[in-house]
């Protein structure tokens, strides 16, 4: 494999062992033992050749090849890489900033985590704990289990 980046943009060259490797985990695939060119910018993908001509392939099988090697390799922060890797990554693959998220909101939490909304809208004071209030306070300020102030959007 050999990546070349660019400000805005990435050309991707796959060699014909490599597609044949990678396809043993995808059945029928139309890119093994193919060369595979792809060129991306921050829209999507520009250029395509398989063998050095321009063919048709699988969108879903090159959008799988090219995350799957793509992925650790070009920078997050790059303009591309939300359209050829972050998009096809698996909740399991995107690792700690999901589990973080999924923490946070974690119905366990939920309580707290109403509170602590609250106090960062000024609706109660910050030395106010879940604990400080009764059970079902929030559930029956919203009908969604969430505090409602008028003029809020979210």
């Amino acid at each position: 494999m050999k990546l070349k980046i660019f400000p805005s943009g990435f050309n991707l060259w796959i060699s014909a062992r490599e597609t044949y490797d990678w396809a043993k985990r995808w059945p029928c695939s139309q890119l093994s033992n193919k060369r595979l060119f792809v060129q991306f910018d921050s829209n999507g993908l520009c250029d395509l050749a398989l063998d050095g001509r321009s063919r048709d392939c699988d969108a879903t099988e090159l959008s799988a090849c090219v995350a799957d090697y793509l992925k650790g390799k070009l920078p997050e922060s790059h303009p591309c890489y939300f359209v050829a890797v972050g998009q096809f990554l698996v909740r399991s693959e995107v690792g700690e900033r999901v589990k973080r998220i999924e923490d946070a909101w974690n119905p366990n939490n939920q309580l707290q985590n109403m509170v602590d909304w609250a106090v960062s809208k000024r609706a109660v004071k910050p030395e106010l704990s879940a604990a400080d209030f009764p059970p079902g306070y929030f559930d029956s300020l919203s009908g969604k289990g969430g505090v409602a102030l008028p003029g809020d959007e979210d």
